[in-house]
C-alpha cells in the first residue's frame, strides 16, 4: 500500500511541477513579446519625432522659395516689397509658412507620444504577464498540494476531515 501511495504522491508532484514550468514559461513568453513590442513603439515614436521635423524642415524650405520668387517677382515689375500689398503678400507667406511648419512639427510630436503611450501599455502588459505566470505558479502549488493531500489521505484509509461535530482527526 505504502508504495502505491508514494507512486501516486511523486505522480501528482511532477504533474504540479510541469503545471507550474509551463505557466512560468508562457509568462516569460509572454512577457518578452510585450517588451519586445513595447521596443518597437520606442523606435516607432523616435522615428515619427525624426520625421516631423524633416517635415518642418521642408515646409520652411517651401516657404522661403516661395517667398523669394514673390521678391523677385515684384522687384522685378519695379515694385516696393516692404510696404503696400507687396510687403503684405510676403508678410502673409512667412506667416502661414510659419503655421504649415509649426504645424509638421506637432503632428511629428503628436505621433511620438501615441508611440510612447503604445509603448508604456506593452511594458504594462508585460508586467501583468509575469504577475499572472507568479500567481498561476502559486496557483499550481497549492491546488498541487491539495491534489497530494487528498490522494495522501485516500491511499491512507483515513478521512480527509473529521466527521460532522466531530473535532477529532481519526488516527
Amino acid at each position: 500500500m505504502c508504495e502505491v501511495t508514494t507512486i501516486a504522491l511523486i505522480a501528482s508532484a511532477a504533474s504540479t511541477a510541469m503545471s507550474m514550468k509551463a505557466a512560468s514559461d508562457q509568462a516569460d513568453y509572454s512577457s518578452q513579446v510585450a517588451r519586445n513590442n513595447a521596443k518597437t513603439s520606442e523606435y516607432a515614436a523616435a522615428d515619427a519625432q525624426r520625421r516631423g521635423d524633416l517635415d518642418a524642415q521642408a515646409a520652411q524650405r517651401r516657404v522661403s522659395q516661395m517667398v523669394g520668387a514673390q521678391r523677385a517677382g515684384y522687384a522685378a515689375k519695379g515694385l516696393d516689397i516692404t510696404e503696400g500689398t507687396p510687403g503684405d503678400v510676403i508678410d502673409q507667406t512667412n506667416f502661414f509658412g510659419q503655421t504649415d511648419v509649426n504645424t509638421a512639427r506637432y503632428n511629428g510630436r503628436l505621433n511620438a507620444w501615441g508611440q510612447q503611450v503604445q509603448a508604456q501599455n506593452f511594458n504594462s502588459s508585460a508586467s501583468a504577464a509575469q504577475a499572472n505566470g507568479q500567481n498561476a505558479m502559486a496557483g499550481s502549488l497549492l491546488s498541487g498540494a491539495a491534489s497530494v493531500a487528498d490522494k495522501w489521505y485516500t491511499y491512507s484509509n483515513k478521512p480527509a476531515a473529521p466527521a460532522a461535530g466531530k473535532m477529532e482527526w481519526y488516527e
